[in-house]
């Protein structure tokens, strides 16, 4: 009960903060909370009054592809001001994906969206690759240990051939085989500004332009 109470008090922090126009409040750490869908629920329609907030960590946490929406539609509109975004090791799927991929293609400012250790799928990363046809901002994308395989190793090879502004791609700890690797090496052919493409720790592809 202590430890629910803490959890519930420090979400009721930020949420105070954010409702007296903090302008100091550009990063909000809620790593290894337990915070839940609920908890999203309470704290993320607040953002709207918020014009400072640059960084959310929400690493290590309860949040499932229904909090992933309610985070997609308050926080990563048109109006938002963060650049990074912090999901890992939650409970987010091919839907949470989807919803976050759509969020992509009219969001302006994001720059790193951190979703390892999840269980994104084929589905849900080809969403979100598919996303970066639209958006011109995003330059680290993480998927590490998902449970993506070769037909997502595809579709990511198809946004490096045309995308030219992701610097770093990490897809290491999926289910991407020999085959896999070998499209996305291709791929790499036809993209100028990746520097690190990561893919399985004793075959790291790493391409460097500077």
């Amino acid at each position: 009960m202590t430890y629910v109470l803490t959890i519930i008090n420090e979400v009721e922090s930020y949420r105070s903060r954010i409702l007296q126009n903090d302008e100091t409040l550009t990063y909000i750490n809620l790593r290894s909370k337990h915070v839940s869908d609920g908890e999203i629920k309470r704290l993320a329609p607040l953002f709207h009054y918020n014009k400072t907030l640059t960084s959310l960590g929400l690493y290590d946490n309860d949040i499932s592809d229904k909090g992933v929406k309610i985070l997609a539609d308050e926080l990563l509109c048109i109006e938002s001001t963060l650049t990074r975004v912090n999901l890992a090791l939650n409970k987010i799927g091919d839907i949470g994906a989807i919803v976050l991929a759509k969020s992509l293609c009219t969001n302006k400012k994001l720059t790193v969206l951190t979703l390892a250790a999840n269980t994104i799928g084929d589905n849900g990363a080809k969403a979100l690759v598919d996303a970066l046809h639209h958006n011109t901002t995003l330059t680290r994308l993480d998927l590490y240990g998902n449970k993506i395989t070769n037909h997502g190793a595809i579709a990511i090879a198809n946004c490096l051939k045309m995308n030219d502004t992701l610097e770093d791609v990490d897809i290491d700890g999926n289910n991407i085989n020999n085959e896999g690797a070998m499209i996305l090496q291709e791929a790499l052919r036809h993209n100028s500004t990746l520097i690190a493409l990561y893919w399985n720790i004793d075959h790291d592809i790493q391409k460097k332009n500077r």
